[in-house]
């Protein structure tokens, strides 16, 4: 900066050519008290402050309307600059002869430093002249400058590690304090081992030390101007009071060369009384560390969001060329603000999202235009997690900064980063409303098939089962008579063509005669008018076809009562074969022993403790039991017929499969706790920990096992396409894992059915029952 500021300097032949001795007298600066390296008290900055203003003028500078004032700081009280009399818009209300002015100029010309600094950055050369200069102390020639400059400013980069660390956690300004004092103590270890550690005779350590340079650096930082015009940075006596403003309503200042004076002008009327600020378009983040104050309701507040291409994209490369060509790398950072956020913001984002080439002509950042509503979905989604994640870093919320602020007590720094964490807060927080504002009308959400579903497609569903749930027994029961018709197996439509095929009208009729004799049925007599004719006329194939047809659908249907009479006859067998086996190897006798005594061979069961009441055998009297039983086992039943309604197969391992319609938890937490309720009352203990049991189960169902399954189609959607051709598993993830809202309500809805309905049985209590049972075998 030093380099570029020196020629624009000689340029206008002004700030350039003078040196620090090229002074007229300083009999005003002889009655002002400074210490070098003292900070001085809120009264003694007051009335140094109006001995300065006097002082200007007394150096040339015209009269200003500009008057001193003490205002209450965060961090004590500071001086500032209030109109003395009304101030209309585009007045000039200060002018300081480039004489006073301190540039860079006059550290590089200064008699101690001057070697020092020239070498340097611009600031940095300033830092080590005031460093010099207060060395001098009240003989030093800017002593009224040096009088009003406080010791250090609040900047967090000058705070202990433990106070930042607490208080700035969540903000970036808390990286930036650190980077920027690590800095600054390298640039001091360079100095000190260039130049101020080779001597200790001419750079005294109590003055020539990292903690005074770095103290002089925040002074510097904090109240040095840029004048554009100049190029360079100044400490413009009377302006380094003015506070600053990011809302564009204080005043410009600037190097006027043909008149030789840096001159400050109003952009606004002010009122008597009222402060004057400086334009300062820097977030308040920027002017805690720059100058360690910042702005309530700063309109130039913002905060800095990340984006960047992901490295693993397949387009990475087009994408990074697309990005150059307007002017953007593969890694940027965009503003955001409390009322707005760039519209480049979104179309970087909106161009890292894409997966399909095609879409890459229609991204532009000239104007807000979404590319497709997945695509801007995905993008909005995008900023709201990095807003949810920005507000989880912060140790406190908006509220609790808040009513901090409000206590008296808190110390400057807790008042200072309160004040900070509140408005970039409050910055997110808008961002996410703005989001929710872009999310509205998109009404859905990308799917794994590249489409977009309906968000409150669940919702829905419950609402559309309920309306429909009144025809629900009537197509239960159509849809069994058209599987018991065969309609749904296409085995008997292919047995019915291949008969007609091949034995013809009588073929048929006498197979399908012969079936139902041998399924015990006796074949009804066809209606004289149904009756085909024995033989078709020559030429006329589509008469007996038609002809053909009611002989065939009666053989197919006498075969399927044959096949049902054949699967009864092997049900019975099975049945007279387990009886007998049970007779014979004395099962009953085993079990239960002669004249139910218990049998010596489970002797050793007698040692373990008596089980209440008929033991095993009241498992099966226990309404509870079964009716949470006979709901999982209905609805574990029914899956098989779901998934051949869903997906048009038979499937029988569906019986034993997680997930699926319905629920087989919440009907067997359902019909327990509805059993209970009948048996042991609604204010029974059992009754409580049954219905906060089933809670518990179908709210996992339908979150947190739901949600792992779509993690699972995630997953395997990464892995089949992101690393296609470099799997990290064989085995692919399963993805049925819960239940929908719908699923679990219709498992609820069956198992409060078999709790409600389910009989209590009564068959013989104990020993007895079991005996009935296996005598029944």
């Amino acid at each position: 900066m030093r380099a570029a500021a020196a020629p624009a300097a000689r340029a206008r032949g002004g700030l350039a050519r003078r040196s620090s001795t090229a002074w007229p007298g300083r009999s005003g600066a002889q009655r002002l008290r400074a210490v070098a390296g003292q900070q001085q008290s809120d009264v003694e900055l007051a009335a140094t402050a109006s001995q300065l203003m006097k002082w200007l003028q007394a150096q040339g500078a015209p009269p200003t309307p500009l008057e001193p004032k003490r205002f209450k700081a965060d961090v004590g009280q500071r001086v500032g600059l209030i109109a003395g009399r009304d101030v209309s818009g585009g007045e000039e209300v200060l002018e300081v002869p480039e004489a006073l002015v301190v540039t860079a100029v006059d550290a590089e010309q200064h008699a101690l430093v001057g070697r020092v600094a020239a070498g340097t950055s611009e600031l940095v050369g300033l830092a080590l002249w005031l460093m010099a200069e207060r060395a001098a102390g009240g003989a030093s020639p800017w002593a009224a400058l040096l009088a009003t400059l406080p010791d250090a400013s609040a900047s967090p980069i000058l705070w202990e590690e433990p106070d930042r660390e607490e208080l700035l956690a969540g903000s970036r300004v808390l990286g930036e304090a650190r980077a920027r004092q690590a800095a600054l103590q390298q640039q001091w270890a360079e100095l000190a081992g260039a130049h101020f550690g080779s001597d200790p005779a001419a750079w005294p350590p109590a003055v020539w030390n990292e903690a005074a340079f770095m103290r002089a650096f925040s002074v510097v930082l904090a109240h040095s101007t840029y004048l554009p015009a100049a190029g360079c940075f100044g400490l413009v006596p009377g302006a380094c009071l003015m506070g600053r403003t990011g809302n564009d309503n204080g005043c410009t200042l600037d190097f006027d060369a043909q008149r030789g004076r840096v001159v400050v002008t109003a952009t606004r009327p002010y009122r008597e009384g009222q402060e004057v600020l400086l334009n300062d378009g820097r977030p308040n983040g920027e002017l805690l560390l720059s100058t360690g104050t910042l702005q309530d309701g700063n309109l130039s507040d913002c905060c800095m969001f990340p984006a960047a291409l992901v490295p693993a994209d397949r387009y990475y490369g087009m994408k990074a060329q697309l990005l150059e060509s307007f002017g953007f790398g593969p890694a940027e950072s965009f503003p955001v603000y409390a009322d707005r956020f760039p519209i480049q913001l979104l179309s970087y984002l909106r161009l890292s999202r894409i997966q399909d080439p095609g879409l890459f002509a229609k991204v532009t950042f000239e104007s807000d235009a979404p590319i497709s509503d997945m695509n801007e979905y995905e993008v909005l989604q995008l900023l709201m997690g990095d807003c949810r994640e920005a507000l989880a870093g912060y140790r406190t919320s908006l509220e609790e900064d808040t009513k901090l602020l409000q206590r008296p007590e808190v110390s400057g720094r807790e008042r200072l980063a309160a004040r900070l964490r509140r408005g970039e807060q409050a910055i997110l927080s808008a961002t996410m409303d703005a989001v929710r504002r872009r999310l509205a009308p998109i009404r859905g959400i990308p799917t794994k098939g590249g489409g977009m579903a309906d968000p409150n497609a669940d919702i829905k569903e419950v609402f559309d089962f309920i309306d429909d749930l009144p025809r629900k027994p009537r197509q239960l029961l159509d849809g069994l008579k058209a599987w018991a018709r065969g309609e749904f197996d296409p085995d008997w439509n292919n047995c019915a063509r291949g008969l007609a095929r091949g034995s013809g009208a009588g073929g048929a009729s006498a197979a399908g005669a012969r079936a139902a004799a041998a399924a015990g049925w006796t074949a009804q007599p066809r209606p004289a008018q149904q009756q085909p004719a024995s033989a078709s006329p020559p030429g006329q194939p589509q008469q007996q076809q038609q002809a053909l047809q009611p002989e065939v659908q009666a053989a197919a249907q006498s075969a399927r009562r044959l096949a049902a009479a054949m699967v009864a006859a092997a049900a019975r067998a099975g049945a007279a074969r387990l009886g007998a086996w049970a007779r014979r190897h004395r099962v009953r006798e085993l079990l239960l022993g002669p004249h139910g005594a218990a049998p010596a061979g489970l002797a050793a069961l007698s040692m373990l403790p008596a089980l209440p009441g008929g033991g095993f055998s009241d498992l099966f009297t226990n309404r509870v039991f079964l009716a949470g039983f006979w709901g999982w086992f209905t609805a574990q039943t029914l899956k098989i017929f779901t998934k051949r309604l869903k997906k048009g197969v038979w499937d029988i391992r569906a019986i034993v499969d997680s997930g699926g319609m319905p629920s087989s938890h919440s009907a067997l937490c359902a019909g327990i706790t509805t059993a209970i309720a009948f048996q042991h009352g609604l204010g029974s203990a059992s009754f409580a920990l049954g219905l906060a049991f089933s809670s518990i189960v179908m709210y996992d169902a339908a979150g947190v096992r739901r949600h792992a399954g779509k993690q699972a189609e995630v997953l395997n959607q990464v892995i089949g396409e992101l690393l296609d051709g470099h799997p990290v598993s064989d085995v692919k993830l399963k993805e049925v894992l819960g239940h929908t809202p719908l699923q679990v309500c219709a498992g609820a809805v069956l198992g409060v059915l078999f709790g409600i309905f389910f009989p209590t049985p009564h068959p013989p209590g104990g020993a007895g029952a079991a005996a009935a049972l296996l005598a029944a075998a």
